[in-house]
């Protein structure tokens, strides 16, 4: 009792900095609901096209038994939101905006579990504020608003786990969270074998290190040995895509992605990893696996959500260093530090207008809306990343979905994409169009203007304004439904 009354006093100390005003932080993401509106301020649909996905999922689940589900996750991955949100009985207008509630409600609670975590890691008050903020103003955070992530609810998991672990509460119930946590993401057991390690590598024992981290590499062993088994040989296939696409654009937010890091967060990051690497040698085997999992990141992108939480307490951790060292004239640290906050600003409000400007509009929605009006029903070529919202909409299949382009069994269907896309020859054209049943072409703006094509003459775009095989249904300030005439060509 004596010694749990000093641990008690000790903690009671080391939190005394600690303002229970920092919780209120965890209502920040209320603010994200403003995304909405900004979009529909720029005539864009309030919801970007992950959304229309994960809607489209759900539908296609209500419509299948559990047996069917798990048949059909040899071609489509199995996931376990989706399924627990279409065994729920409502309209689908109402489970769009369940789907906002919870990923709303859900990152408060995230917010709210980070700052109790760094509070009981004895984190200064100073550090939880800023990296709380700063991971609030996060890309990879903020677009969680437009849809419930499996993963941001494996994290939350993960996080309530961890923090009774920490507060040596109901260690069994923390299992059974880590446990749940694998169910909604699998990935996350890298995490929580690195959690583990953080906890069991602070006790005295050497008999429970020694046993524990025997126990912690037969883990990872056995991790490695199924992903490399079940996982790697599926993206071997598109291992050259990840060989000669742009790096910084899968990853950052500032180049296009929209799920990314922010640049000088990042660079900031790199700044407080690197004082952590290289003053203490206790966290070698920490910061070394947040690095490769960093590395892994620039393939695997749904790593980046969960990685931005270390990033954002690195990055605190390097404005601190640089507000709190000596210098030599004030009025330079006070630059310095003001054009950190600048840069950091300036990203995140590049960040809101490139969310606010982004696809899909409300024109390219009307179109759909009049396809679906007016009976067209079959298969609609257009770029992999419309086919959410066509199917939306419509009803219809696209001839090929954005999340299954390196599937092998899709690599000659991305192929014949690619070579429709750019063949002007009418004869190679109808063949493809006869080998997948496409019925219709559906065009957008950013399509015409370099995401497919740099030129009106371009490709496709010259056989449909000059071939009678392609017929013009409706055009709507520069999106266009053109209709392969099969019959008529046959």
């Amino acid at each position: 009792m004596i010694k749990k009354n000093k641990k008690r006093k000790c903690s009671e100390v080391m939190n005394d900095d600690f303002d229970k005003r920092t919780y209120l932080l965890s209502l920040i993401p209320l603010s994200y609901i403003t995304l909405f509106f900004l979009r529909i301020k720029k005539e864009n649909t309030p919801f970007l096209s992950h959304f229309y996905n994960q809607i489209n999922t759900i539908n296609e689940y209500a419509n299948q038994t559990f047996i069917e589900i798990i048949r059909n996750s040899r071609i489509t991955p199995f996931n376990l939101t989706e399924y627990l949100l279409s065994r729920i009985s409502l309209t689908q207008q109402n489970t769009e905006l369940l789907i906002i509630f919870f990923s709303l409600t859900l990152l408060m609670l995230i917010t709210y579990a980070y700052i109790e975590i760094l509070k009981e890691l004895r984190t200064p008050n100073k550090t939880i504020i800023l990296s709380t903020i700063i991971l609030l103003i996060t890309p990879s955070f903020i677009s969680q608003i437009f849809f419930l992530n499996s993963t941001l609810i494996s994290i939350f998991l993960a996080q309530i786990g961890f923090l009774l672990f920490l507060k040596n509460r109901n260690r069994n119930i923390a299992l059974l969270l880590f446990v749940f946590s694998l169910f909604f993401w699998r990935p996350i057991t890298f995490f929580l074998i690195f959690f583990s390690y953080a906890y069991y590598d602070k006790t005295k024992s050497k008999k429970q290190k020694t046993l524990m981290r025997r126990n912690l590499i037969y883990l990872a062993l056995l991790l490695i040995f199924y992903y490399f088994i079940f996982i790697f040989p599926n993206i071997l296939p598109s291992s050259y895509y990840f060989l000669t696409r742009k790096f910084f654009s899968k990853i950052t937010a500032v180049f296009g992605n929209l799920f990314g890091y922010s640049l000088p967060i990042l660079l900031l990051s790199s700044i407080g990893f690197s004082i952590s690497w290289f003053s203490s040698k206790k966290n070698f085997w920490t910061n070394t696996f947040l690095l490769i999992a960093f590395l892994l990141s620039t393939y695997f992108n749904n790593l980046i959500l969960p990685l931005t939480f270390f990033i954002s307490f690195f990055a605190a951790k390097a404005i601190n260093n640089i507000a709190s060292r000596k210098w030599e004239l004030e009025a330079l640290r006070n630059v310095t530090l003001f054009i950190i906050f600048c840069l950091v600003l300036l990203s995140t409000s590049s960040y809101i207008k490139n969310i606010s400007n982004n696809p899909p509009s409300m024109n390219e929605q009307k179109v759909l809306v009049w396809m679906k009006q007016n009976n067209h029903q079959g298969i609609v070529l257009s770029l992999p990343k419309n086919t959410p919202l066509i199917t939306y909409h419509t009803n219809n299949p696209g001839l090929i979905i954005d999340k299954e382009i390196y599937r092998e069994e899709n690599l000659e269907r991305y192929s014949d994409l690619i070579n429709v896309f750019f063949s002007r020859n009418l004869e190679e054209t109808t063949q493809i169009f006869d080998k997948h049943n496409i019925g219709y072409v559906y065009v957008t703006n950013e399509m015409k203007n370099g995401e497919v094509w740099n030129r009106k003459d371009q490709g496709l775009l010259f056989l449909l304004k000059n071939s009678e095989t392609f017929k013009n249904i409706f055009y709507l300030s520069g999106v266009e439904l053109w209709r392969y005439q099969k019959n008529e060509t046959g």
